[in-house]
């Protein structure tokens, strides 16, 4: 909501128009992603990687930190189980 409200303070002190919009996140648009990420052509900048045991530091760096790039969490897959003897 901060950031909301620094938008509208520097559109009217600014001048300028400011617009907001939501992506619509689609299996095309993750796969040409994806690929422009393999090619070289994009890299994504990523501060810290978090494993999910820790998600709340995270959140904090994420709400009151100033993060250079993406946080992000790491969700392990459960080990997998071994069959009844």
């Amino acid at each position: 909501m901060g950031n909301l409200i620094k938008a509208v303070a520097l559109n009217t002190l600014a001048g300028q128009t400011l617009k907001s919009f939501t992506a619509k996140v689609t299996a095309q648009a993750l796969t040409e992603v994806r690929e422009l990420i393999e090619s070289g052509s994009i890299t994504p900048v990523i501060d810290r990687t978090y494993p999910l045991t820790d998600a709340a530091a995270a959140v904090r760096l994420a709400e009151e930190g100033s993060p250079a790039g993406k946080v992000v969490v790491v969700v392990e897959p459960p080990p997998p189980r071994l069959p009844p003897r």
